[in-house]
């Protein structure tokens, strides 16, 4: 909540790594300058853009995001995570 106020910032992602919790990103909302929304993620596989074989990608070009199953639409933290998603992708 300090650095939202400090930063004068809505979303944040956090990247950590530890023993209890290894490859742990953590995305959220602010609302008034009190923490709103939380998701906590465990990244199992990461892959980069400097492993991608392929041309890249402009500077400035919006990521394209699919929600596939029906989770995204009936379960609540999964809609929730859905939505965050989508906020940081306009950000």
């Amino acid at each position: 909540e300090f650095f939202s106020k400090k930063s004068d910032c809505s979303l944040f992602m956090f990247g950590s790594h530890n023993k209890k919790r290894p490859n742990n990103l953590v995305i959220g909302r602010m609302y008034d300058y009190h923490v709103l929304d939380m998701i906590e993620l465990g990244i199992e596989k990461f892959v980069s853009l400097k492993d991608i074989k392929n041309s890249k990608c402009p500077e400035g070009t919006k990521p394209m995001l699919i929600f596939a199953g029906d989770d995204f639409d009936v379960t609540e933290d999964y809609r929730r995570l859905k939505s965050l998603l989508i906020e940081a992708g306009e950000s």
